[in-house]
């Protein structure tokens, strides 16, 4: 399943995110305020993360950062942080300055989801409204099933989150839930400057001295 929706690019005047029209809005009102991913400010990596770009990531004992490549096998769009039996899916696309990207794509996420034959329900959780989904896979012995899927959408300023919690965390176990959430509290979001399209996905890039494969680092 995409991250992101692959939209058609409008003309260029009117896909640039900074050139959108600005939305004054009375203060945030979302469930996720107080919690993370939050925004660099424009602040250097602090003492403790990994730099992969778009993202600071919290070194945490006993996590995995797998790096999560296009088909081309350069472009990283996308990591997966590994902790215990659970994984904490990671990508950031550039949002307008209005923001308020997630019922946009969210809306896309459950079409698709029900398109390829899963289920989903919506819950608000401490992200504000987050998608649990069932989504459908071929089993190893053939057979059709459903593994579960928690997924979050976090808007920053000028920026959305897509993170998606996989495996025992997502499947009832509550310790390891709550492991993910103190790690996605951490995150750090470095959206730079650069005027972007609307949705289009932030570059990653692996940490200094990682190996450019996909798997553990």
């Amino acid at each position: 399943m995409a991250l992101f929706g692959r939209r058609k690019a409008k003309p260029a005047e009117s896909t640039v995110e900074e050139q959108e029209e600005e939305i004054v809005t009375d203060g945030d009102d979302s469930a996720s305020s107080l919690r993370g991913p939050r925004d660099s400010e424009g602040q250097t990596v602090p003492k403790g993360y990994l730099d992969l770009g778009a993202l600071y990531v919290p070194v945490v004992p006993g996590m995995q950062l797998r790096a999560q490549f296009e088909p081309d096998k350069v472009s990283l769009r996308r990591i997966l942080l590994v902790i215990g039996t659970s994984g904490i899916q990671v990508s950031i696309a550039a949002a307008p300055r209005s923001g308020r990207l997630w019922d946009e794509l969210s809306q896309q996420i459950t079409a698709g989801l029900e398109q390829a034959g899963g289920n989903y329900t919506l819950e608000e959780g401490a992200y504000g409204t987050e998608i649990h989904a069932n989504v459908a896979v071929r089993l190893p012995d053939g057979n059709e099933g459903y593994t579960p899927l928690r997924i979050i959408g976090v808007d920053g300023p000028r920026w959305l989150a897509r993170i998606d919690i996989q495996g025992a965390a997502a499947a009832g176990d509550e310790e390891q839930l709550e492991k993910c959430m103190e790690i996605i509290d951490q995150l750090i979001i470095n959206r730079g400057s650069e005027p972007r399209v609307r949705m289009e996905l932030l570059p990653l890039r692996l940490p200094k001295g990682a190996v450019g494969t996909d798997g553990a680092i």
